[in-house]
This record gives structure tokens, C-alpha cells and sequence, in this order.
């Protein structure tokens, strides 16, 4: 019985482990701003500047 709840746990850590790696990969392909979760409500352009007001109101 034992081994079985292993293998379950085993297998949900290993697949939660591939399926991060999928995410990271495919937000890092979209480039600075495409992959941020802001990309809709930030107006950066460039690196120098950082629209952030947004967020504290």
C-alpha cells in the first residue's frame, strides 16, 4: 500500500515539476514583457522606466 501512495506522490511532484518547466520556457520565449503578468496594465517601454503606480492604487 505504501508504495503506491509513493508512486502517487512521486508521479504529482514529477508532473507538477515538467508542467513548471513548460510554463518557464514558454514565458521566457515571449520576451520581457510578454511573459509579465502586468503585460496588459504596464505601459514600459524600455528598461529605464517602470510604470508601477498602477499597482499601489
Amino acid at each position: 500500500m505504501s508504495i503506491i501512495v509513493n508512486l502517487l506522490l512521486g508521479g504529482a511532484i514529477f508532473g507538477y515539476t515538467i508542467y513548471a518547466i513548460i510554463q518557464f520556457v514558454k514565458r521566457s520565449k515571449q520576451g520581457k514583457c510578454g511573459g509579465c503578468e502586468l503585460e496588459k496594465a504596464c505601459n514600459c517601454e524600455s528598461d529605464e522606466y517602470t510604470n508601477v503606480d498602477h499597482i499601489f492604487k
